[in-house]
């Protein structure tokens, strides 16, 4: 009798699967008058499966080789924890194609998505006469709630092309357009995503954002009011690649404990002013194993980075990315005056190549942490957005008031630049300590508490290659160039390894130099 109820919830579970039903939709072969659940007799246009009212456990199978011109996907798809809704493809060959060609602002729309599985399909939207504001992808929160378990895996979004100029870089409306887009709106309930994965997506040649979220319940995040801050949760975007977007290649918002790893993000800002990817009114925000390169930075731009720490976002941490060639530095840490930046850390992560400014503070950012990585100033180093300035390796700069309270220790910096330098500006509280200079000293360089200098040779480093394992063959040291040891220890919460995981060998308090561990 004890197993009764439990037999109870088995039986539902399985008259629950039994209804699901697998839909497969086929734009040469298809018929919209076929009920779609044969894979002999499918559907043919997505205007009939808008059409279907989507149970737990279905699934939308969309043929490949297939392709629907001007034509839009709408869906409101809500399964539940053990029978989620799939959409993806069936078949051999390329992924099903959905060209929407601006017939509609966005060519896929998922509605209020609960339990929602999405992949394996190519989406574009191109607007010929560049005059319209597209999206690739949007799923869509409006007075919803939590919106849980939302997965977008191996989708190909490319050529979301719409307005070509370069608007203004606080302008939020217009980085609420792009390749796939998280989107909350509505004032009534608290809506937030949560255990949403974006992963192995190629985004491409998107305008103006890559991946961007956006939503009407983070205005609350100051001061944690609940009713008007709804942060999402379980957010992760993992293992995929962003090319050739407009502006930023990821924008992540009102988010708790985010995590972004394994991305690569190639060739952004081709348009306009932005940095590769930032946080934005986050908590605790983990981004790793990323890499960055190839930022562009264009006449009037203000941003160009691999990185950046945004405003209103509190300890975020940056740890173990590649950052190479992008035209105004590795990463920017910045709020203006009337917002905040508190707690960023910087650590193990490479730079290799970057032009204009290495590291940048902008603004009222408060109790910063960068430490344990490993700079290189190439020789012809230049400063893009200042002609006739110097770059600079480090640099601290007022957006309505200064950086306070900022620890640069343990740092690995190569200066083969004749002209960088350092500009503290009028910064409080800036501590620089036990940081390692090889190269050029300019009169600007720091005078840590506790400076180390020495000459290090390196092979093949004019050229920055691809690939986040690719630097360590050029900056791996030996222990006999002195930067084994003599460092602080790092900070209570420090993972306590190196950028390729390794951990070192002695138990001192006695901390290694830069982002990797000398070899033997």
């Amino acid at each position: 009798m004890k197993f009764k109820p439990l037999l109870i919830v088995l039986v539902y579970l399985l008259a629950n699967v039994a209804k699901a039903s697998t839909y497969y939709v086929d734009s040469v072969n298809g018929i919209d008058t076929n009920s779609g659940v044969n894979i002999s007799h499918p559907l043919k246009t997505c205007e009939a499966v808008n059409h279907l009212t989507l149970k737990a456990g279905d699934k939308v199978l969309f043929k490949c080789g297939s392709v629907w011109k001007n034509q839009t996907l709408v869906l409101s798809p809500q399964g539940n924890e053990q029978n989620p809704i799939i959409i993806s493809s069936y078949g051999d060959g390329e992924l099903p194609k959905f060209e929407g060609n601006a017939i509609e602002t966005s060519t896929v729309v998922i509605k209020n998505p609960k339990f929602v599985e999405i992949s394996n399909l190519e989406i574009s939207n191109i607007d010929i006469n560049h005059k319209k504001l597209l999206r690739g992808v949007t799923l869509s929160g409006i007075d919803a709630g939590v919106l849980n378990h939302i997965t977008l895996k191996n989708l190909f979004v490319h050529d979301v092309t719409g307005l070509n100029e370069n608007y203004h870089d606080e302008d939020v409306s217009r980085k609420s357009y792009g390749g796939i887009v998280l989107l909350i709106e509505g004032k009534s309930i608290r809506t937030s995503w949560d255990s949403l994965l974006i992963e192995g997506c190629k985004v491409v040649d998107t305008s103006a954002i890559g991946i961007t979220f956006v939503t009407s319940w983070a205005k609350g995040h100051r001061t944690y009011d609940e009713s008007a801050w709804a942060p999402s949760t379980n957010v992760i975007i993992r293992g995929n690649e962003v090319r050739r977007s407009a502006r930023n290649g990821l924008i992540i918002r009102a988010c708790v404990s985010p995590l972004i790893e394994h991305n690569l993000f190639y060739e952004c800002a081709v348009q306009g002013s932005g940095n590769a990817c930032f946080s934005f009114d986050c908590d605790d925000a983990l981004f790793q194993y990323n890499e960055s390169c190839f930022t562009k930075f264009n006449p009037g731009d203000v941003d160009a980075a691999g990185y950046d720490s945004d405003y209103n976002c509190r300890r975020s941490v940056f740890q173990y990315n590649y950052s190479h060639d992008n035209d105004y530095g590795f990463i920017l840490i910045c709020c203006n005056g009337k917002a905040f930046n508190d707690g960023t850390i910087v650590r193990y992560n490479i730079s290799h190549n970057d032009n204009g400014v290495l590291v940048r503070f902008s603004g009222t950012v408060s109790n910063t942490y960068v430490y344990n990585n490993t700079l290189y100033a190439k020789s012809d180093m230049t400063n893009s957005r200042t002609p006739g300035d110097i770059p600079k390796i480090f640099y601290f700069k007022s957006w309505s008031g200064w950086a306070k309270n900022t620890y640069i220790f343990n740092n690995l910096i190569i200066n083969d630049s004749k002209d960088a330098g350092y500009d503290n500006g009028s910064s409080t509280g800036t501590h620089f300590s036990h940081n390692y200079y090889a190269g050029y000293h300019p009169k600007s360089e720091p005078n840590d508490d506790v400076k180390l200098t020495g000459n290090i040779s390196l092979s093949n480093v004019s050229v920055a290659k691809p690939g986040w394992s690719a630097p360590t063959l050029i900056f791996s040291l030996k222990l006999s160039e002195s930067t084994s040891k003599g460092g602080l220890y790092p900070l209570k919460n420090d993972p306590k390894k190196d950028y390729l995981s390794q951990t070192p060998s002695n138990k001192s308090n006695d901390w290694f130099i830069g982002a990797l561990i000398p070899t033997k």
